[in-house]
């Protein structure tokens, strides 16, 4: 596989539009499922990502992968992501004929499969390979060390747009209703969804952020941060930004989303579907955020929103409740106490 593509971020931070801005150029084949997640099965100890296996044998982390929700849903007639033309059971032949011996065979596979399976035919050599998986920047080491030629792209959004994003998330999964389908736009509940603690996302993002700007100054010629913000300001040029960084040419199409060439329809929290790249998303968060949580946020980030962003608002009261979803006593105080316990 010649110079794989690899695309990551932060959940809510905009990696499916990159992903899905490349999906429509000649020269790649862009991952059909919305993710891969090698390093949620595999072996390899993590700070940030989510965990569900720890797998060490190829054999074993190709099959828990090809069975991934990313992948079984897109054959599921009732699912959102179904794809008529994927064809699983051809998907699953060509799985079953492989004698994976490394990870980076297991890697390899998976695209040819998937490949096979859209088009009936083996993948030819010259095009290169896109996946995008969130939370996996801090495996970017491990991915050179499989692919010394890859191209990585961490998909950067302004600090207060992520953080509401990933609250809304968040509070879909804080309380007790468990007889219910999350869904991306869903409407929220002050009391049914509560606020949630804040901690683990915090060091989510100080700790993604750490591995970006690590790797971004290592590898400057591998790894590239592009600015979420400025795509939508100046899509044209950003995206001839990427494309050099690619060494890829740039195409017109580039700037609509597709998926398999079908134009794309989004996945944000607004639930509104749209064909080409808008600047909306640029302000939603501020109708959302608390003069609370800014200061909070620039507790952690603000020397990180002055370097890629505009200077960092300054926030206020800190006491005041952050929504009305935030009534629990212990999550009121523990999200406090964050402020005070920043380095």
């Amino acid at each position: 596989m010649k110079s794989p593509i690899f695309i990551s971020g932060l959940r809510k931070s905009g990696t499916s539009m990159v992903k899905n801005l490349l999906d429509s150029h000649p020269g790649l084949f862009v991952f059909p499922p919305n993710e891969l997640h090698f390093f949620r099965y595999s072996y390899h100890p993590s700070m940030v990502k989510d965990k569900t296996a720890t797998i060490e044998n190829p054999g074993e982390l190709l099959e828990a992968l090809s069975n991934s929700f990313f992948i079984t849903r897109m054959s599921d007639k009732t699912s959102a992501f179904y794809l008529p033309d994927f064809k699983r059971k051809a998907f699953d032949d060509y799985l079953r004929s492989a004698n994976v011996q490394t990870f980076r065979e297991v890697y390899l596979r998976l695209y040819e499969a998937m490949f096979y399976a859209f088009y009936g035919e083996k993948m030819p050599e010259s095009l290169r390979c896109v996946s995008k998986t969130v939370l996996e920047t801090e495996f970017f080491p491990e991915l050179h060390n499989m692919f010394p030629d890859l191209k990585f792209i961490y998909v950067l959004r302004h600090p207060y747009a992520h953080f509401v994003s990933a609250v809304k998330s968040m509070r879909t999964h804080t309380g007790k209703r468990k007889d219910r389908v999350t869904a991306e736009g869903m409407k929220l509940h002050w009391f049914r969804d509560p606020y949630p603690f804040l901690g683990p996302e915090l060091n989510r993002m100080r700790h993604s952020y750490y591995f970006m700007e690590k790797f971004a100054g290592l590898y400057p010629d591998q790894f590239y941060i592009l600015v979420y913000d400025n795509l939508l300001l100046n899509p044209e040029q950003e995206m001839k930004n990427l494309c050099r960084f690619l060494d890829i040419n740039f195409d017109p199409v580039l700037l609509k989303p597709t998926i398999l060439g079908e134009p794309w329809g989004g996945n944000s929290w607004t639930n509104e579907s749209f064909s080409e790249i808008n600047t909306k998303p640029l302000h939603q968060w501020r109708k959302d955020i608390a003069q609370g949580e800014i200061r909070l946020i620039n507790k952690y980030f603000g020397a990180l929103i002055n370097r890629f962003f505009a200077p960092a608002e300054k926030g206020g009261n800190l006491f005041l409740p952050f929504h009305p979803s935030e009534y629990k006593p212990w999550v009121y105080v523990g999200n406090r106490m964050l402020y005070y316990w920043t380095r």
